[in-house]
């Protein structure tokens, strides 16, 4: 059955050190505004594979992932190659290589049945797996969870069909699948006319030890890599249909849960001797959030809650097995949780756009006063002197150095009609415009951009001329609007506010035919693009990569409207794309090219 989420608009040395811990942003690559983290797929602490869901409350079917090979500094995002109607179940990983997506067929006629793809190559290339056979039955069919041991075993688990469960087991990869015996998996349980099924994404694994969860607040359990099956009740009173949460630190120890939406509550029982019985119910003390709950491997009681709604919203930890909760964060929304052990844990988000949040990692932090001798907004940069329409300037200051105390601390910059270098307080200065968004921690280098395409700098409120882009680091600041997006959402102490050099840019009137269109080209050691008229109708571009990926291409025109936007991918190296231009009027044009949150950026004149 398919698990609804309701969408709104570490880890320690020891856990004393949580109060300076921080979900850190990463970027997920995804290409949609608003796509989410279905569930996390640990390899180790290095590699990592998600799967992307939608996250605007529409349920769009997607086919989003993305993978990561050195913790989550880089995530590579790609689709599984299926078709409209099949939605993501789950993703299961084995190594960097080794993958396995799980979709459900969303189509309203036929319902049911579902699919399984393979990748051995990171997702160069994707084959379907027991296509006709596996979760084929029309109305019935509905795979929830999938999961490998290695390259090799493995096991998948859907909604009961004709009376059983359907669960499959491989020992080849996938090539070949065989059922398990109705006589080695209990009866669903039937509730008057509604019965049992399982949840996507709702699995538990512990050595050979797999555990699964119901609608009927039950919980199946194989001690043999899903072989053989038994089944107990958790004495959880739930609504039906309802869903738990369950979570094993090792194969005696683990909780399961049901979270009342109503009143942000939470119904717990736990187990010692791995789910053959559990315990009454108990209360927890503190905030336990809905949205999941993970255990930490290797700890015997530790426990990590995300929440994703509006009134109930943040994350906690527990070290007692789910007894008592610490609040790490309130007010922000946090999805699915991905924990490798307990200094190295991730949880799903919102993607804003392809370089912004959709994932986040939790990090500890050192405090830094507010009267740190090294406390430095940075050395400011910039990539070019003059910007014209349509044209986009990189900002960079290297060397941040940030206080983090109090409420409120990070970086940002500021938009400023004079110089403001050394400011105490930049909000307040008459020539202040506007701010970035807010970043904590701030990072040792921080990017930002300015595209000149009249959103802020109109040749009218703001007339074209010399402005000025300065890097601000602050700590101990109060919260003056809620949520907290901008500089100016805060009140900054003129103590704890560090105010950087501030770089002039020519932002020029895009109607100006004697402005010279610069070309802005980020990290070009990894990615450079270039183009030229092949003939009237073609548009050659070419595109060096520092490794392979999905390409993305947007042109837009010198009003910003967005013309033509094509996917494909690229080699590492040299690579040629063609797009059709016949239907593009004589002008000027800006080609942005992304690939691995890579972008680089030329023109494109057209006569």
């Amino acid at each position: 059955m398919k698990k609804l989420l309701l969408i709104f608009s570490m880890l320690f040395t020891y856990l004393g050190t949580y109060a300076q811990g921080v979900w850190v942003s990463q970027s997920t690559g995804f290409q949609t505004q608003s796509t989410t983290v279905t569930n996390f797929s640990i390899v180790d602490t290095s590699v990592v594979w998600i799967s992307g869901g939608d996250g605007t409350g529409t349920a769009f079917p997607h086919h989003d992932y993305s993978i990561t090979l050195d913790g989550g500094k880089h995530w590579v995002p790609s689709e599984v190659p299926t078709s409209l109607i099949w939605g993501w179940a789950m993703i299961a990983a084995s190594s960097p290589t080794h993958a396995w997506a799980t979709f459900y067929n969303t189509a309203i006629n036929p319902k049911g049945q579902g699919q399984i793809w393979h990748t051995v190559d990171a997702g160069v290339n994707w084959t379907q797996q027991g296509a006709g056979v596996l979760f084929s039955t029309p109305d019935e069919s509905f795979p929830n969870i999938i999961h490998f041991w290695n390259d090799t075993d493995g096991v998948v688990i859907g909604d009961p069909i004709f009376g059983d469960y359907e669960i499959y087991t491989t020992t080849d990869g996938g090539a070949t699948w065989d059922a398990v015996p109705s006589g080695d998996i209990p009866d669903p349980d039937v509730i008057g006319v509604d019965s049992e099924t399982g949840y996507t994404t709702h699995i538990q694994v512990v050595g050979d030890t797999v555990w699964f969860d119901t609608n009927h607040g039950r919980v199946y359990r194989s001690v043999d890599r899903g072989y053989h099956w038994t089944v107990a009740p958790t004495n959880l009173v739930i609504p039906i249909p309802g869903t738990i949460d369950i979570s094993f630190n090792n194969g005696s120890n683990g909780i399961a849960r049901y979270f009342n939406v109503s009143n942000n509550t939470s119904d717990v029982v736990e187990t010692s001797d791995g789910g053959i019985t559990w315990s009454s119910t108990f209360t927890p003390v503190g905030a336990m959030f809905g949205a999941d709950v993970q255990s930490v491997p290797g700890t015997s009681n530790m426990l990590v809650s995300t929440g994703s709604s509006q009134s109930f919203s943040g994350s906690s930890y527990s070290l007692d097995g789910g007894h008592n909760w610490s609040t790490i964060e309130t007010g922000t929304q946090r999805v699915a949780l991905g924990i490798a052990d307990s200094l190295t844990m991730w949880c799903g988000g919102f993607t804003f756009s392809p370089t912004a949040n959709g994932v986040f990692k939790f990090i500890n932090i050192s405090p830094v006063a507010c009267n740190d001798v090294n406390i430095n907004p940075g050395t400011p940069t910039s990539d070019v002197p003059t910007v014209c329409g349509s044209d986009t300037v990189t900002f960079s200051t290297s060397g941040v150095y940030a206080p983090n105390n109090g409420a409120f601390s990070g970086i940002s910059w500021v938009i400023s009609s004079a110089d403001i270098s050394g400011a105490l307080n930049p909000l307040i200065d008459p020539s202040f415009l506007t701010s970035y968004l807010v970043t904590f921690p701030a990072p040792e280098t921080d990017i930002r951009q300015y595209v000149n395409d009249g959103s802020v700098i109109d040749g009218v409120n703001n007339p074209y001329g010399i402005y000025y882009w300065t890097p601000v680091v602050y700590g101990n600041a109060t919260l003056l609007n809620n949520p907290v997006q901008f500089l100016q959402d805060l009140t900054l102490d003129a103590n704890c506010t560090y105010t950087g050099t501030s770089i002039p840019i020519l932002v020029d009137d895009p109607n100006n035919l004697n402005c010279e269109i610069s070309v802005s080209e980020i990290k070009a050691n990894q990615l450079t693009v270039s183009s030229f008229i092949k003939d009237r109708n073609t548009l050659d571009v070419r595109i060096n990569s520092a490794s392979f990926g999905k390409l993305s291409i947007q042109i837009t025109d010198i009003t910003g409207r967005l013309v033509v936007n094509q996917n494909s991918y690229v080699s590492k190296g040299s690579n040629h794309e063609s797009i059709n231009v016949e239907n593009l009027a004589s002008g000027t044009y800006i080609l942005k090219a992304n690939v691995n949150g890579n972008n680089a950026t030329t023109k494109v004149v057209k006569y």
